[in-house]
């Protein structure tokens, strides 16, 4: 049994990532003028955005939903811990950020004063789990020390920590570069969980968990 959730939390992870990340460069090269460094990821997929539609579902709702099953199958697959609890629960809710920015989408250009409910949720879900990444990234690194092979996993854990905590207040719109700081946030997040579950394959079966 645990051996099946070691390979499916794997191969969630890497399929999830792998249509967030092709959907979000597609998207933002069949949007002249798209910057990457000062406009969010949800544009992409805000109400009135070029492919606004395709975006929610193949960008957002269905990775969300990998990830989900990614942080519940490692829970499952790895040895538990109270850090490991809380820091998949924590990927859960990060995830679920995606999950429902398939839902919700914002309004175009993301504007914060003045949005539709709609606006208002995305930004609610998706907050939630940025709030929690430094500590979500921190939680899983101690976790992991007790993971038999997994040692890498604890400097980038605490590595992504960091950078998630110094992209964290650079996200708000009147920095210039905000879309940068939320590519980072999210690129820390993406390289730690790639790497477990990279840790996930190779792990032998016959480990004990």
């Amino acid at each position: 049994m645990k051996n099946l959730a070691r390979l499916l939390a794997a191969w969630s992870a890497f399929a999830g990532y792998a249509l967030l990340i092709g959907v979000m460069v597609a998207a933002s090269l069949a949007w002249p003028g798209y910057d990457q460094l000062r406009q969010y990821i949800s544009e992409l997929g805000a109400t009135g955005a070029p492919h606004g539609p395709q975006v929610t579902l193949w960008g957002f709702f269905i990775p969300g939903v990998l990830l989900v099953a990614f942080s519940l199958l490692a829970f499952l697959a790895l040895p538990r811990s109270v850090t490991s609890s809380l820091g998949f629960l924590l990927v859960a809710a990060f995830a679920a950020g995606y999950f429902f920015a398939g839902i919700y989408p914002c309004d175009f250009g993301c504007v914060t004063e003045g949005g539709s409910e709609s606006q208002r949720l995305h930004e609610l879900f998706g907050l939630a789990g940025y709030v929690g990444a430094p500590l979500t990234l921190g939680l899983l690194a101690f976790a992991s020390r007790r993971w038999e092979g997994a040692k890498f996993l604890f400097p980038l854990g605490i590595a992504g920590a960091v950078v998630c905590a110094v992209s964290l207040p650079l996200l708000a719109p009147e920095f210039e570069f905000h879309g940068a700081a939320q590519r980072a946030l999210e690129a820390a997040m993406a390289l730690w969980i790639l790497s477990c579950a990279a840790y996930l394959v190779r792990r032998r079966p016959s480990s004990s968990a």
